[in-house]
């Protein structure tokens, strides 16, 4: 086995354990142990920790863009009927059903934007808030 393929096992030995949670301690004691110590360590683990949270933003990016949509969804839907019925002919409490889409959307948006501002804070597997 060449040593450029050894460590491309072992890069992706610290990507994995570093998607799952592990902790910097764990990563480094890997590397130490593999004979990769000081700066390289260090390196290899920042790079992995960002791809950590790149991939926690992209998925907090898509919870904002889901709850955007119903956003305008419920918004939307509440003004063309307020505009097409004039509140003529179509009691007030009929808005009370494009309303849950709207809160609902707000919820999402804003699970997305707290994912995405606390991502280098988050702990665990990253498969853990799979839906």
């Amino acid at each position: 086995m060449s040593t450029s393929h050894k460590e491309e096992i072992l890069r992706e030995t610290i990507h994995c354990m570093v998607m799952w949670g592990d902790g910097k301690a764990e990563v480094l004691a890997k590397l130490a142990a593999n004979g990769i110590t000081g700066e390289a360590a260090e390196a290899m683990h920042r790079q992995a920790f960002s791809e950590r949270v790149a991939a926690i933003r992209h998925d907090a990016w898509n919870t904002m863009e889901y709850g955007l949509f119903w956003l305008v969804v419920g918004v939307g839907a509440h003004y063309e009927l307020r505009c097409w019925t004039g509140l003529h002919g179509i009691p007030g409490s009929f808005f009370r059903f494009v309303w849950p889409a709207v809160l609902y959307g707000a919820w999402q948006f804003c699970i997305g934007l707290t994912e995405m501002m606390f991502a280098h804070h988050r702990q665990g597997s990253l498969a853990d808030n799979e839906d």
